[in-house]
């Protein structure tokens, strides 16, 4: 399940998988989840998640050497299966569980060159920022910025998909949501996408603008699309 991803990249696929069939997806849910009956799912192993146990406190309730000692904990486990990489640094702390490294809040834009060669935020993408189980997310202003709702003592693997509620933009033959790996790193996020550098993902840049406006954004005489809903279908957008 865990492959780095090297550079900025697109979406990761599993190789044994047939082109004509969707890829495996990975994600942890409660113990108490209830899987839909007509989807296939295997589970890997069981998973224990201190920050998340509720039986140590609310993360608002717990005091600071609780909750440097939960920080510690976790990242102990996380050192010693290779999650976190262990440096100098990251080894002194563990001589000394209270000099755990400061927080970080992911942050950063996302913008693109437009089909007239200016350089625009691109509005609404929702980026995600973690590592491992824990992730947060932030939400594109008009001007392309973003700031994630958590913080993080380590490097961090951005990612962003272009999909909202009610439309994705896919690939794949539609099989999977057109997607882009960021930087892994404890510093800002900073996208600016060009057609010369990479045209594939410009395209979904244009697109997901396209269709951002059409469901979002102020539109003068003009019907808006289907949109999502319990009974309804997300418009699927692929591009050819």
């Amino acid at each position: 399940m865990e492959y780095e991803i090297i550079g900025e990249k697109g979406n990761y696929r599993e190789p044994s998988v047939p082109d004509n069939k969707p890829t495996w997806h990975y994600t942890a849910v409660r113990v108490d989840y209830q899987f839909p009956p007509n989807i296939p799912y295997e589970i890997l192993e069981d998973l224990y998640l201190p920050k998340e146990d509720a039986t140590l406190g609310s993360q608002n309730s717990r005091n600071n050497e609780d909750d440097s000692f939960i920080h510690a904990l976790e990242d102990e486990s996380m050192f010693l299966t290779k999650n976190i990489a262990m440096t100098e640094a990251t080894a002194n702390q563990r001589l000394n569980w209270t000099l755990l490294p400061p927080p970080y809040r992911p942050r950063g834009y996302i913008k693109m060159w437009d089909a007239e060669n200016n350089l625009i935020g691109i509005q609404g993408v929702e980026v995600r920022a973690g590592y491992w189980y824990y992730y947060s997310t932030g939400i594109t202003s008009s001007g392309g910025n973003y700031e994630c709702n958590n913080t993080f003592r380590y490097a961090v693997q951005y990612y962003l998909d272009w999909e909202k509620y009610h439309f994705a933009i896919e690939r794949d033959n539609g099989y999977q949501v057109a997607a882009y790996w960021g930087l892994d790193q404890k510093a800002d996020w900073n996208l600016v996408i060009s057609r010369d550098t990479d045209e594939e993902q410009w395209k979904y840049g244009e697109m997901y603008r396209a269709a951002y406006k059409l469901y979002y954004g102020y539109i003068v005489e003009m019907n808006r699309p289907p949109e999502n809903c319990p009974v309804c279908d997300q418009m699927d957008i692929q591009l050819e």
